[in-house]
């Protein structure tokens, strides 16, 4: 019998080696620093107002065929990136630079860290060639849609098929919750100018916000992103927010009586002369043939009706407008 000469080597472990100069703070020198580099630097709010000043392309003369954008310091993606670097929730990203020293990537992040008045750590490359700009964010970034999938959802008893829904349904209760803080201060929130409606259109939440809003409230959202494929099979038009915002609320405030009157609505009992169930898929067929931005008046007379529902009152006159609602006799 032949015995085999061959001898199998251990397989190799791989280390990481720790990415060099990671804590230092990036010079206005080192932009022009001979040669190709990548390294992980602070910047500072003087330091990027200075790079925006002197080596922004709007255009240059040393780099005359290579113009930026123009920076959209009002653009919710910029604003987001303020209230990270604020909140200490922002991961380095990439800012780019040319072989001359100009910046080709990266001037919203640098108005961001001027915003925030905090320096915030980068990766910063120098010596790049210019004609890459022309190749720079062109793919598909990843939406709050695509955050959640990766972070919390896939977890959840929903179909990927439906996490459209569940980011919609939470999303814009999310924003009710927050706009209800911001117009009242309640939880001792800080009260904003304007008016419910312009601080329910105002919310611009960060993903880490988002993420963490989610995790706390999974029940009800999973309970209502199922229950929403059932209203669309059960009522056709009966899709939208002016519904299911409210019911989650009700859900949150009490599964019981969310799951009663939910059936009410999609069952046959919901033709019974002024019953909430009437009254609510009333409300919102008429939403859903008419233009959006009833939305908000709407969903407040359909939280006025719960509200009845809820402390057991005939639903005969006007229903006012709710915002919040409460447990009976509350």
């Amino acid at each position: 019998m032949l015995k085999s000469t061959i001898k199998l080597s251990k397989p190799r472990q791989l280390t990481l080696k720790p990415f060099r100069g990671s804590t230092s703070h990036l010079r206005d020198d080192d932009i022009d620093a001979k040669g190709h580099r990548v390294s992980l630097k602070f910047i500072t709010p003087a330091l990027a107002r200075k790079i925006l000043a002197d080596r922004n392309s709007t255009p240059s003369e040393k780099e005359p065929a290579y113009t930026n954008r123009n920076l959209r310091p009002q653009s919710k993606k910029t604003k987001l990136m303020v209230k990270d670097i604020e909140e200490g929730n922002f991961y380095p990203s990439l800012i780019k630079f040319s072989r001359k020293g100009v910046l080709l990537d990266g001037q919203h992040r640098l108005h961001a860290i001027i915003a925030a008045d905090v320096k915030a750590k980068m990766i910063v490359e120098t010596g790049a060639n210019p004609t890459s700009m022309i190749k720079i964010d062109r793919g598909n970034p990843r939406t709050q849609r695509d955050i959640l999938g990766l972070t919390v959802l896939q977890d959840w008893d929903i179909l990927p098929s439906r996490w459209a829904k569940a980011k919609t349904i939470g999303i814009n209760w999310f924003a009710w919750q927050e706009a209800v803080v911001a117009t009242t201060c309640r939880n001792g929130g800080k009260k904003r100018k304007g008016s419910f409606a312009s601080n329910l259109l105002r919310h611009n939440p960060t993903d880490d916000e988002v993420t963490s809003f989610y995790k706390k409230n999974r029940k009800q959202i999973e309970w209502a992103s199922n229950i929403q494929l059932q209203a669309t099979s059960g009522l056709g038009r009966l899709n939208n927010r002016a519904f299911m915002v409210p019911m989650t609320m009700l859900y949150n405030l009490s599964p019981e009586l969310a799951k009663e009157l939910f059936h009410k609505v999609i069952g046959k009992n919901s033709h019974t002369v002024n019953s909430a169930a009437s009254r609510i898929r009333k409300l919102c067929l008429e939403e859903s043939q008419a233009d959006r931005s009833l939305y908000l008046e709407v969903a407040t007379k359909v939280m006025g009706c719960i509200q009845r529902y809820i402390d057991g009152k005939p639903m005969q006159g006007r229903i006012p407008k709710t915002y919040t609602l409460k447990k009976g006799g509350a």
